[in-house]
């Protein structure tokens, strides 16, 4: 049986204006992109203040999802996934906004995440020193 030949995939040039800088300088918004809508609407548009319900924050979902939907092994894996992206050369004061996000949205995970990036993980007797210049608040 042949299979024809698999086309490559088209990039897809998007039109959307990029998002604001973050805190390692990222791109700029364009403000000359959005002179015009960019998306349709069958009625009226307006402009109202949303009214916030209690779950409406921040760390909710987030939250949720750690505690109720996921279970023991993959709330590892992601304390595992997470303190080994922050290992790889984060400066200081991301993070430091790192640590105090994740434990807003779960205090156990993100205490997990910060041992994790404060401890040597080649060094059984450093298990509660914190690696030289890492997750140290000055």
């Amino acid at each position: 049986m042949n299979n024809p030949p698999r086309q490559p995939l088209t990039p897809v040039f998007r039109c959307d204006p990029v998002h604001a800088p973050n805190s390692k300088a990222g791109p700029q918004a364009d403000p000359s992109r959005t002179a015009e809508a960019l998306w349709y609407t069958d009625g009226e548009m307006v402009r109202t203040a949303y009214t916030l319900r209690p779950e409406d924050d921040d760390w909710g979902k987030a939250g949720t999802l750690g505690r109720d939907a996921m279970d023991d092994a993959e709330r590892d894996r992601l304390a595992s996934h997470v303190a080994g992206h922050l290992r790889s050369g984060v400066s200081e004061p991301v993070l430091v906004r790192a640590f105090e996000r994740r434990k807003n949205i779960n205090k156990e995970t993100g205490d997990r995440i910060e041992a994790a990036c404060t401890t040597d993980p080649h060094d059984q007797s450093s298990a509660t020193r914190p690696r030289e210049g890492v997750g140290v608040k000055r």
